[in-house]
This record gives C-alpha cells, structure tokens and sequence, in this order.
C-alpha cells in the first residue's frame, strides 16, 4: 500500500474557511483604527494651520 503525502480537499477547505473567518473579524477593526487615525491627522493638520 502506498502512502500519499499532502493534504485532503476537506483539510484545505476547512482551513480556508478558518483563514476567512478570522479575517472576517479582524478587517472591520483594522479598518476603523486606519480611519481613526487619518481624522486625528486631518484634525492635528487643521488645528496647527
């Protein structure tokens, strides 16, 4: 009998699927800190004008 190495399609798919999951929740924060930090910027920028 000959072993095969690698992976299943079920492996992979579920693997994926944990990949999107997890980035699913961590993006909207990222986001939100990205724009919080370009109004404080925009605001510092207009304040010292």
């Amino acid at each position: 009998m000959r072993y095969k190495n690698g992976f299943t399609m079920a492996e992979v798919l579920i693997t994926i699927g944990i990949i999107g999951l997890v980035a699913a929740m961590t993006l909207p924060t990222l986001i939100n800190k990205n724009r919080n930090k370009a109004l404080e910027t925009a605001l510092k920028k207009i304040i010292l004008q």
